[in-house]
């Protein structure tokens, strides 16, 4: 899950940058070219970490499950 942190934040750092040079040369169509390929690189990014986040809620609750299910045989 790091690795999608760290890639999104390079990402933003990297959109950020593009940022600054469309609004020092809003015209130059490069720039904005560059902005657009950056925003749609953290759009990618962020995606990512929100699917593995998805990925390790939803191993985290067949866990829960699994324990509870375990616990209520040990019971019987």
């Amino acid at each position: 899950m790091l690795l999608h942190v760290a890639e999104f934040a390079l990402r933003l750092d990297t959109a950020r940058d593009a940022t600054l040079d469309v609004e020092a040369a809003p015209h130059d169509s490069l720039n904005r070219e560059r902005l657009h390929d950056e925003l749609t690189a953290c759009n990618t990014a962020l995606g990512a970490l929100a699917a593995e986040l998805r990925d390790r809620l939803s191993v985290a609750k067949r866990s829960a499950a699994n324990r509870g299910d375990a616990a209520a045989r040990a019971v019987a």
